[in-house]
Formats: C-alpha cells, structure tokens, sequence
C-alpha cells in the first residue's frame, strides 16, 4: 500500500512539474516584452521550447490567419537573445546582479512605483488575459494564444509567490528554533 501511495505521490509531483514548465514557457513568450532586467539564467531551455509551442499552436490553428502570430513569433526570438546577451554582457561590466533566475522588472511598475513587485506581476496576467481577449475578435489565433500566455503568467507567477512564502515560513520557524536551542545552550552553560 505504501510504494502504491508513493508512485501516486510521485505521479502528482511529475504532473505538478510539467503544469508548472508548460507555464513558464507561455508566461516566458510574453514576459520578454513586458519586463527588463532579466537574470542572467532565466533564459534558459524554456526559451528555447516556447519557439516550438508557438509552432504548434499555429499548427493547430492552420486554417486561420496564423501570419499575426508569427510576427510575434519573430518579435519574440530577437527579444529573448537579445535580454539573454545582455545579461551575460552586465555581469561581464560587473553591474548588480539580480537573483540569475529573476524574471525581470515590469515595466508596468514605473506606472505604478508604490505599489509592490508582486502585486503588480498578480495585476499583468491579468492585463495580459484581457489583451488576448481583445486580440481574439480581430485575430483568433494568436489573441487565444496570448491568452493562454496570461493564464500560464498567473498560474506561474501565483506558485512561485507561494513557494517564497514557504521558504519565508521555513526561515521563520529555523529562527525560532535557533533561538530555542541558543537559550538552552546558555542554560547548560549557566549563563
């Protein structure tokens, strides 16, 4: 019963991983035209698969006028080298480094600059889902695709706040039993 539950917990866990890829790679298509300052490892191979998913969903979708989609596409590819080299070149100039997997700073915080980074990166999925909306009445295919891309966003920017949150409870709790065991090591010591 108990390596029944493990290969089901391991299951879920692999599902939960490839969710969480597939939205980094859809949240990726449109974070490089809505964010700067790039950590020098967030292009990485999801980058680089978001070339084939545009691919295929245009494939899905070819017997539509897939043409505005592939201008995107082609928008897309020089945007992602193009914040992938200069993230290399500013450590290079020995700039600050932000954290090597950060995903940018929106541009929609200068809007907004007393607002929080994580409110305003919940609030551009949601802008984002709208826009693809929008789009969708004039261009079916690619305004579904940024659709998609926004949901991805928010699922993708909604866990990875939640997983900060965690290891902010984790650290918590480590200072509090830290604290614990310094004052009964002072205790033994008689001090």
């Amino acid at each position: 019963m108990s390596e029944q539950n493990d290969s089901s917990s391991l299951g879920m866990k692999a599902t939960a991983n490839l969710v969480m890829w597939l939205c980094q790679i859809l949240s990726v298509t449109v974070e490089v035209f809505l964010h700067s300052g790039f950590g020098e490892r967030y292009f990485g191979f999801k980058a680089l698969l978001a070339v084939p998913m545009i691919l295929l969903f245009a494939l899905l979708h070819q017997h539509q006028n897939i043409m505005p989609l592939m201008v995107f596409l082609w928008a897309y590819i020089p945007l992602a080298i193009g914040w992938r080299i200069w993230a290399t070149v500013r450590r290079w100039l020995k700039r600050p480094l932000p954290h090597s997997r950060y995903s940018g700073r929106p541009y929609l915080w200068w809007l907004l600059p007393r607002w929080r980074e994580t409110t305003v990166k919940w609030l551009e999925p949601l802008l984002i889902m709208a826009l693809g909306l929008a789009v969708r009445h004039l261009n079916q295919p690619l305004g579904a695709f940024v659709m998609y891309a926004g949901a991805g966003m928010a699922i993708s920017v909604g866990l990875n706040i939640a997983l900060d949150r965690n290891k902010v409870m984790d650290m918590n709790d480590a200072i509090l039993e830290q604290t614990s065991l310094a004052e009964q090591h002072r205790e033994m010591q008689g001090k």
